[in-house]
């Protein structure tokens, strides 16, 4: 990756930051934790898991609580990063016999895996589905009666990450004729966010003569337009609206 390619990513993704909350941003780090469990907290609320990267703490599936039992043995824990701690979607004890070895899986892509919530041994949605419907509202396209939250749902329970998904929304926000559905596609099928965006003119293209890095900002035309515009404001700087 050129350098003005990489300035441009890290402008998208400083944009990102700012749309996204914290805690949504920190569910991004969707993954995969395996070790052998040192200890379960009295009330079954926690368990500290001993893995090659040192001590994590990991916290239970919704609904559900650690059993004592399992202290000393090896775990496979698959779901996101909350802060410092990693919330539990799944659990699989790892037996003996075991010989696939998933430490180096990151479920980047959001693995097709379903969880209790997708296969119907809980009723509702995930809690990070109503977080993310309260925080995009109409950025959410429904259809045919579909709320939003049973879309997040549906794309959730196809494969897609949270993280992911909250990525797409954010790009349509940025660019409003894009399909957040269709985004969640190319990126499943290997596509990265730097080439999406870069394709959509949201981080520069030195191809179409564009300034590198800069920013496509919401309400404008392309930069080549506008950048000569009056109240035409380059990214970085505070101003956000055009002067009359």
């Amino acid at each position: 990756m050129n350098k003005t390619l990489k300035a441009g990513v890290i402008l998208v993704v400083a944009a990102l930051l700012v749309l996204l909350p914290a805690s949504l941003v920190l569910a991004d780090a969707k993954g995969n934790v395996k070790g052998v469990v040192d200890e379960v907290a009295g009330d079954g609320s926690s368990l500290t898991l001993t893995t090659k990267n040192g001590a994590v703490t990991v916290l239970p599936p919704e609904g559900f609580s650690f059993e004592d039992t399992l202290a000393g043995k090896t775990i496979m824990a698959k779901g996101y990063w909350a802060q410092d701690q990693f919330q539990a979607e799944t659990i699989k004890e790892i037996g003996a016999g075991d010989d696939k070895d998933e430490d180096d899986d990151d479920g980047d892509d959001g693995e097709s895996f379903q969880n209790a919530f997708c296969t119907g041994e809980k009723e509702g949605n995930h809690p990070l589905v109503a977080k993310i419907v309260a925080r995009y509202g109409d950025a959410v396209p429904t259809a045919d009666g579909t709320t939003s939250e049973d879309l997040i749902k549906g794309w959730f329970c196809e494969g897609h990450s949270f993280g992911q998904i909250m990525l797409a929304l954010t790009t349509h926000m940025l660019d409003p004729e894009s399909d957040p559905y269709q985004l969640l596609l190319e990126r499943k099928n290997g596509r990265g966010w730097g080439q999406i965006w870069k394709d959509k003119f949201l981080i520069g293209s030195e191809r179409e003569g564009m300034p590198p890095g800069w920013v496509h900002k919401p309400g404008f035309g392309s930069l080549q337009e506008n950048q000569n515009q009056p109240g035409f404001v380059p990214p970085g700087l505070k101003k956000k609206t055009p002067t009359p």
